[in-house]
């Protein structure tokens, strides 16, 4: 804090900071958030948060002062003792200390963190074992088993999760507005630069929430992302056309829709319905088995084409602001290729963002346990990276590993 660190931020056009409360600043952290915000600039907090043992907000940013580490590899090994897990502690410490944060006027903030993967929820085993205690992850992660809320990922949320699910769920920040017109331009990479690489995907939550109709929920990354989304806050429709698959959506979060993308009609009502602040475009028409793709030659392409154009019409008339569509990394040949530059011009013309992903690998892909040649991200990277995509101006972005 300013109070605490002097720091010019006069060469500076955002004021960014790590901030923790602790109990050695906790009198002097809201005079200290102002002193931030008085430097009239934009104020993100960069991070913040707390772990899930009792006690843990006392600590601030020492809560991981608890673990031990193995002296060989660093890894987190055990707790130095026995804690007691407060969840709830945990929840209240990131709501007073957001409650500060939009007292005080700080214009974004992230949560550290969504989850810490080394630091397993171990409950059947001795306490220190549960290295979950110092974790400052919003969910439990969990090492041989997946979560009962989300069948599909193998954690929890805790207390803290769901408090800010609840906090942040259907405010509505300011994005740019997509073009209600195609406009005249030379090629997508002339016209909005060259593509750009994904951000890393953020530890923590973006503490603001839209509207988001989802095409191609019930699909093998669109599963993976109704969960992140909603986690973050965000309302999330999304639509399938198998009526067989609306439980599941149902249980990850989302409010199911059914319909099918070639139905003009029919989708437009169900995206007005909808009112998204975001529509994003998930949509393909593949094989569950990579041997049967020469099969589905004609059905992709059409989905790029007239599934992307019905798309943008119902999305122009909800007033949707944002559009981001799925691409590929890789160069497509023949019709695969033609249909994937309509798509990406498509989107492009209308101001939306284009997610151009290397090969999916990961359980349910094609590539389940060997990765494949690159471009290539690993399915819950590739929706993490997309989550954090939601305020990428208008271009293209890589969505690959390093």
């Amino acid at each position: 804090m300013q109070q605490l660190e002097r720091v010019d931020w006069t060469p500076f056009d955002v004021v960014s900071v790590d901030l923790y409360r602790s109990i050695e600043v906790a009198d002097r952290f809201p005079d200290g958030v102002r002193a931030l915000v008085a430097q009239g600039k934009p104020v993100a907090i960069s991070e913040f948060g707390a772990a899930t043992c009792h006690g843990a907000g006392d600590r601030g940013a020492r809560g991981l002062e608890v673990v031990q580490y193995d002296t060989e590899t660093g890894a987190p090994a055990r707790l130095n003792g026995e804690y007691v897990r407060d969840e709830q502690g945990q929840a209240t410490y990131l709501r007073e200390v957001l409650e500060v944060f939009e007292a005080e006027g700080v214009d974004s903030a992230f949560v550290f963190a969504f989850a810490l993967h080394g630091f397993p929820h171990r409950p059947d085993r001795d306490p220190r074992n549960d290295l979950d205690l110092a974790s400052y992850g919003i969910v439990k992660v969990l090492e041989d088993r997946h979560g009962e809320a989300y069948p599909d990922m193998t954690w929890e949320p805790k207390a803290a999760f769901r408090m800010l699910a609840d906090r942040y769920r259907g405010r509505r920040p300011e994005l740019p507005v997509m073009r209600a017109e195609a406009r005249p331009r030379r090629s997508p990479a002339s016209a909005h630069g060259p593509p750009r690489r994904s951000r890393p995907a953020p530890g923590g939550c973006m503490l603001w929430a839209v509207r988001i109709f989802l095409a191609g929920a019930s699909g093998v990354l669109g599963m993976r992302l109704v969960p992140l989304l909603v986690g973050a806050g965000h309302q999330v429709s999304g639509m399938t056309r198998s009526p067989d698959k609306a439980d599941r959506l149902s249980a990850l979060g989302a409010d199911p829709v059914i319909c099918d993308v070639f139905e003009a009609a029919a989708l437009r009502d169900a995206v007005v319905a909808a009112r998204p602040d975001t529509v994003m475009h998930q949509l393909t028409d593949l094989p569950d088995e990579l041997a049967s793709i020469r099969r589905f030659a004609a059905a992709n392409p059409r989905i790029r084409r007239q599934g992307t154009r019905n798309l943008l019409e119902a999305a122009r008339a909800a007033g949707a602001r944002r559009l981001l569509a799925q691409s590929v990394a890789w160069e497509l040949v023949g019709d695969a290729g033609a249909a994937t530059a309509d798509l990406e011009r498509l989107v492009l013309a209308a101001g939306g963002v284009v997610l151009r992903y290397g090969q999916f690998y990961g359980p349910g892909t094609y590539h389940p346990q060997a990765p494949p040649p690159p471009p290539r991200v690993h399915l819950d990277e590739a929706a993490r990276r997309t989550v954090a995509a939601l305020t990428e101006p208008s271009g293209v972005v890589t969505v690959v590993e390093d």
